[in-house]
């Protein structure tokens, strides 16, 4: 806890008002409330006893009911005396840790430190020193991360911290963070918008990061313990007590304490099954997963870049002569068998509006694995296709706004596709050919629930029906 957290724990136990404890001590009660709102620290330049001052004056100012529960919780069981020293001990340690200096030498120096919640904003060294060790000593440039910290919205603090490490000299270009991120399936199911945004975001979040997400089931409230491992050298912990409920961040560096602790969650995470696999797009299980995943029917979209869902064999054939360079034999012999069954089934299609403009204008498409830009002439076959789908409802297309309370365009990294049992992602760029599996039933249920609060969005944030034939008819007439 803060100094003036303590403090105000303190005067609300005791029920002594501010001014009382102002007026005792000789200051201003304004200046007690700066304390007490951690705007200010006091100076003890001038009055060194200034915390024995405290908890004389609190103690004098109690009755015996307050100064009993002052006594559970800070001296159980004690005499008066030994409870006055008590009072001045914590609020000694609140002054100590509330001090920034203090914080990072101790952060630095100690094999751990209890730090009350709010205080270590920044300090973001102790992380990157703990991977260039890792890297040092192993001689391995993939630096393994476990955590359990909840995933939260796609700006959720996830991003902004992992964010801040990668873009370290010590770690940009030079290093890889493997972070296996452990998913309560309770939670997951509780917040299902928000757990399948950052999924969204984070599968492809990063060339210096690669997430990886496993499924477990807690047997506690996760909100409790939270942690971060960075191998056997740091460990990241927030601990709410479920008592007092004062949360409180644990940090260690003490290897004899970790190493055994981290075998044992290594073991551990090899018995999670994980809610995405990835897949290189060359291997024959990719052509029979997508088989498989065309006839499962039901088929859904939510794309972060034009596709071509709708297109004849004969466009396709066109597309690929044209625009795609390399391997069209093989692109061919398989691509426009999965095209032609892909462009025969019904389904609905979410797409982010700057997405379709891009297509619009400047002819960006995402076609058989690759980023293209196709021409003004097969662009309007392409949009005239679409659009008789469209009227003759084989496709339900949605129009996402690029701003909306769910998913934002600028934070989609990858392009899902779902059917009924079963579903993937793909990069919406060159980066490397390709998908992410969704290997869990539950994610894909999930992902389900996800889809359709998208389309349920409304008002200004979704066109579809009548009005999305109308914006791609108002395409037509800009190409």
């Amino acid at each position: 806890m803060t100094f003036g957290q303590t403090l105000r724990q303190l005067l609300t136990i005791s029920g002594v008002k501010s001014a009382a404890l102002a007026s005792r001590l000789g200051y201003d009660t304004s200046y007690i409330s700066r304390w007490i709102s951690d705007i200010k620290l006091p100076s003890l330049k001038n009055n060194s006893r200034l915390f024995s001052q405290i908890a004389e004056g609190i103690l004098e100012e109690s009755d015996s009911s307050a100064r009993e529960e002052l006594r559970q919780t800070f001296c159980r069981d004690g005499s008066d005396a030994e409870l006055e020293q008590a009072i001045e001990s914590a609020l000694s340690l609140a002054f100590t840790c509330s001090r920034p200096a203090v914080h990072q030498q101790a952060a630095m120096s100690r094999n751990a430190i209890c730090i009350p919640d709010g205080m270590y904003k920044d300090g973001y060294d102790i992380y990157i020193n703990a991977m260039t060790q890792y890297a040092q000593e192993t001689g391995d440039r993939e630096i393994p991360c476990i955590t359990a910290t909840p995933l939260k919205p796609y700006n959720n603090q996830n991003e902004a911290f992992w964010g801040a490490i990668l873009s370290s000299p010590q770690i940009f270009g030079k290093l890889h963070i493997i972070l296996h991120q452990l998913i309560d399936s309770s939670d997951f199911s509780a917040n299902v918008d928000s757990y399948c945004a950052a999924i969204c975001t984070f599968a492809h979040y990063h060339e210096g990061i690669k997430y990886e997400f496993y499924e477990y089931n807690s047997v506690a409230d996760i909100h409790s313990v939270q942690f971060i491992y960075i191998a056997d050298k740091l460990s990241y912990q927030i601990i709410k007590n479920p008592f007092t409920g004062i949360v409180e961040t644990v940090i260690c560096n003490d290897a004899a304490a970790l190493s055994n602790r981290w075998f044992s969650i290594c073991k551990q995470l090899q018995l999670l099954p994980k809610l995405l696999s990835y897949q290189n797009c060359s291997s024959k299980y990719f052509r029979h997963f997508l088989y498989d995943y065309v006839m499962g029917g039901e088929l859904r979209y939510l794309l972060n870049i034009m596709q071509p869902f709708f297109i004849t064999d004969e466009l396709a054939d066109e597309f690929i002569e044209q625009y795609v360079t390399d391997g069209k034999e093989e692109i061919r012999s398989f691509y426009m068998y999965f095209n032609s069954l892909c462009s025969k089934a019904a389904k609905e299609v979410i797409i982010f509006r700057s997405a379709l403009l891009e297509y619009i204008y400047s002819g960006t498409i995402l076609f058989c694995g690759r980023l293209l830009k196709v021409d003004r002439e097969h662009r309007i076959s392409h949009m005239k296709q679409l659009l008789e789908n469209m009227k003759q409802e084989h496709c339900r297309l949605t129009i996402l706004s690029d701003a909306n309370p769910l998913l934002n365009y600028n934070d989609m990294e990858m392009s899902l596709y779902l059917n009924k049992s079963n579903g993937f992602m793909e990069p919406s760029d060159n980066s490397g050919h390709y998908i992410v599996q969704i290997s869990s039933r539950l994610a894909t249920e999930c992902f389900q629930q996800f889809f359709c609060h998208l389309q349920e969005l409304g008002g200004s944030y979704v066109m579809k029906g009548k009005e999305a034939c109308d914006f791609i008819e108002k395409g037509l007439g800009l190409i």
